[in-house]
């Protein structure tokens, strides 16, 4: 894909997020997006059919995304997810605080909230897959980790919470390093435990 058509993509992505911050997702019609993004409806279709195709490729694209920031964390050597930092500072960004609003109970943000935690398990499951020390993760505690994460980013939002994005990260990390050693092989326990209390 050409650095134009990147351009388009994310222009109408952006579009796609105003809309939704505004109206439940049935009222969102590709005008909208188009208008909100400043782009010819017809430039629309030359990359996507509709809006849930838009929806489905913002979602692949944040996922490629926290993929390709720089790791600086490792599973197995410091009990830490790499894409959690990109993901924190991401999703904290003021600009995704819509999703985190329990106050607002449209279709939108439920169906985006879903989507997102399908993302994030789907990253995070990707880094235990790869781990030495944590493969044998249960699905059940993976899908209890990303369901943690996403609750504790959203604290930030709230009125109940003053926490800063690396404060967040911190209690996130914790929380996963814990889960994480009480469902360890046994093998690899003594290592983890040794990571935990690093940090401490």
């Amino acid at each position: 894909m050409d650095r134009r058509s990147r351009k388009t993509r994310a222009h109408l992505m952006k579009g796609l997020i105003d809309m939704m911050q505004l109206h439940d997702w049935e009222a969102v019609s590709v005008q909208n997006i188009c208008d909100a993004a400043d782009i010819a409806r017809s430039t629309f279709y030359l990359h996507f059919s509709g809006k849930a195709e838009l929806l489905d490729y913002a979602f692949r694209y944040l996922g490629e995304e926290m993929r390709g920031e720089t790791k600086t964390r490792n599973l197995d050597a410091d009990c830490k997810f790499s894409v959690m930092p990109a993901l924190v500072e991401k999703m904290t960004s003021p600009y995704h605080a819509f999703l985190f609003n329990r106050e607002v109970g449209s279709q939108t943000i439920y169906l985006v909230r879903d989507r997102l935690l399908q993302v994030v398990e789907k990253i995070l499951a990707e880094e235990i897959q790869a781990s030495k020390n944590h493969c044998d993760t249960p699905a059940s505690v993976l899908a209890f980790i990303s369901a943690g994460v996403l609750a504790t980013i959203g604290t930030i939002h709230t009125a109940k919470s003053l926490k800063q994005p690396t404060d967040i990260l911190n209690d996130i990390d914790t929380m996963i390093s814990n889960l994480l050693i009480q469902h360890a092989g046994k093998d690899a326990f003594g290592a983890q435990e040794n990571c935990v209390h690093k940090k401490l």
